[in-house]
């Protein structure tokens, strides 16, 4: 269910002035639509932006939090490049002139 706010409940669900919360509005820096003379905002997508605000620690911990404990890796990545020991290097190189 998709819950909408004016600007006066968008401010208190944001805890902000009414006017700062208006201003970020007509600027396209906060997610709301004035579909006639009023302004309308989502609950969620206050929610998405606020929470965007979060410092990069903080977004890490949410995003643990919100998928159960798991954090999304890809289980088709390639690891590439990195350090090599320099003596396994030279052994791959061997190796490799010796086919010839």
């Amino acid at each position: 269910m998709c819950i909408t706010l004016n600007l006066e409940q968008a401010a208190e669900f944001l805890k902000m002035n009414i006017e700062s919360v208006r201003r970020l509005a007509q600027d396209g820096r906060i997610p709301a639509a004035k579909p006639g003379k009023r302004w309308v905002f989502i609950q969620e997508d206050l929610a998405s932006w606020l929470r965007s605000l979060y410092s990069q620690p903080r977004r890490a911990l949410l995003s643990e939090t919100t998928t159960g404990g798991k954090l999304c890796h890809s289980s088709n990545a390639v690891r590439r490049g990195g350090s090599t020991s320099p003596h396994r290097a030279e052994s791959e190189l061997s190796v490799l002139l010796k086919q010839r």
